[in-house]
């Protein structure tokens, strides 16, 4: 985290666990175990007063967790992308029904993936943006995600999953 949002990063993961334990309070979910992975976030596997699995994300960055919990909204109608159950702008929190299965890509036969993200596209890009759409993905976040990933093609972790071609 430190490394994408500079060393205020620390003070902010000092205080994440006070802030897990407020929105489970206010939202009245139980916490569960921490994600092994998120590099611009710390995610929780959590419980749901009504026993939805869920999941609990953090950040720092609070306008770009507002404009993914947006975006999630927008592209719900396609029933591709989890169903924010919660959201709170100004605390950086998300809560999300938790995706099951959940196999990764990684896991799946390698044949069968570009016929399945073809169809992931293909259903997101059939949702219609609500009229006078503020968002847009060219530019922004788009190019800062490219850079940033490109600057952690080197780490085991990143370069095993994007090629330099890529």
């Amino acid at each position: 985290m430190a490394g994408l949002f500079g060393p205020e990063a620390e003070d902010w993961l000092t205080e994440v666990p006070n802030l897990a334990a407020r929105l489970a309070v206010r939202w009245g979910f139980q916490v569960g175990e921490l994600f092994a992975s998120g590099a611009a976030s710390v995610v929780w596997r959590c419980q749901w007063p009504d026993g939805t699995p869920t999941v609990l994300k953090l950040g720092p960055d609070r306008a770009l967790l507002t404009e993914q919990v947006e975006m999630l909204r927008v592209c719900a109608p396609s029933g591709r992308v989890p169903t924010v159950l919660a959201a709170d702008a100004q605390a950086g929190a998300m809560a999300l029904a938790e995706v099951l299965p959940g196999t990764e890509a990684e896991d799946m036969p390698q044949t069968s993936l570009p016929q399945q993200w073809a169809e992931l596209l293909a259903a997101l890009h059939s949702v219609s943006p609500p009229a006078q759409w503020r968002l847009d993905l060219r530019g922004r976040r788009l190019d800062e995600a490219f850079v940033r990933i490109g600057r952690r093609l080197s780490e085991p972790t990143v370069g095993a999953h994007v090629g330099h071609a890529t």
